[in-house]
């Protein structure tokens, strides 16, 4: 009989530990899901299954104070596969979401004399099968366009290098109460600097290709621990976060308004979406956009 090292044996061991805990885990994930589905019937809309869930969610979690990821990301799956419609989500947008057509044509609005804007409708314009540019006089004609629908779409800048995120800008968006749809990145060489304009539109516009996708929102973080919350759901689903910026607000001590950006994996945007409905208050969507 070999003898076999003790470090051999731990090691051995360890991985059965391990294997176990795998198994147990998946075990445990199929009765969430039965346990989910069961409260979904087939006569129920979209806010009354949330509501059904939300209230399964809190019976599993109410001798304990965790987070519960798991749960939480099993039950917004469950949600998911029963309405596989994006626009069940409407009112968490507070804006219509429309599914973009390939055969599209759009009226972009951009500031004339922007130096970067004329080469942001070259590479929007990409996305349709036609486009109009709309010269404006200022990004403050551009938003009243767009808001008022006269143009489809208007560019704005949001972020550079040498600035960071452009914190006016993101406020004319809540003012006009725009959202991102598209991104691109302009080089000035001269200056050695790069900056990142969007494409603003009244409503939510889902690109259904193969580009990256992002999602871009801010919530008021104050005592609780939602940026963790945020960022532990985002993970469990295959997203990574790319970007988060807080300011802090004067009128109330020890709270700050948080933005952060996230990508996407195709596959999860639905469920984290419902996330952001059914868990998250406060919510305010500043957009759902892809990168060109």
């Amino acid at each position: 009989m070999i003898k076999r090292d003790k470090s051999d044996i731990f090691i051995d061991n360890l991985s059965r530990l391990r294997q176990d805990a795998r198994l147990i885990r998946e075990e445990e994930i199929l009765f969430l899901e039965a346990y989910f589905s069961s409260m979904i019937t087939g006569e129920m809309t979209f806010d009354k299954a949330v509501k059904h869930l939300l209230g399964g969610y809190k019976r599993l979690i109410e001798t304990s104070e965790n987070a519960y990821i798991t749960e939480k990301v099993v039950a917004c799956r469950t949600l998911a596969k029963h309405f596989p419609q994006i626009s069940f989500l409407s009112k968490g947008f507070s804006a219509s979401i429309i599914t973009h057509q390939p055969d599209m044509s759009a009226r972009i609005s951009f500031w004339q004399s922007h130096p970067f804007s004329s080469k942001g409708v070259e590479h929007f314009s990409s996305l349709f099968l036609s486009a109009e540019p709309i010269p404006v006089n200022s990004f403050s004609d551009v938003c009243d366009r767009a808001v008022n629908q006269a143009s489809d779409f208007g560019i704005i800048p949001v972020e550079n290098t040498m600035d960071g995120r452009l914190t006016a800008f993101y406020k004319m968006l809540d003012r006009y109460e725009l959202k991102i749809c598209a991104v691109c990145d302009v080089d000035d060489p001269e200056a050695d600097m790069t900056t990142r304009l969007a494409l603003v539109t009244k409503n939510v516009y889902v690109f259904e290709d193969a580009r990256p996708c992002y999602l871009e929102f801010s919530y008021v973080k104050s005592e609780d621990d939602t940026k963790s919350d945020l960022i532990g759901v985002a993970e469990a689903m295959g997203m990574s976060l790319t970007g988060l910026s807080f300011l802090p607000l004067s009128y109330r001590i020890g709270a700050s308004v948080e933005t952060m950006r996230l990508k996407l994996a195709k596959g999860n945007v639905l469920p984290f979406l419902i996330y952001l409905y059914a868990f998250c208050e406060d919510i305010n969507m500043l957009g759902f956009y892809v990168k060109i």
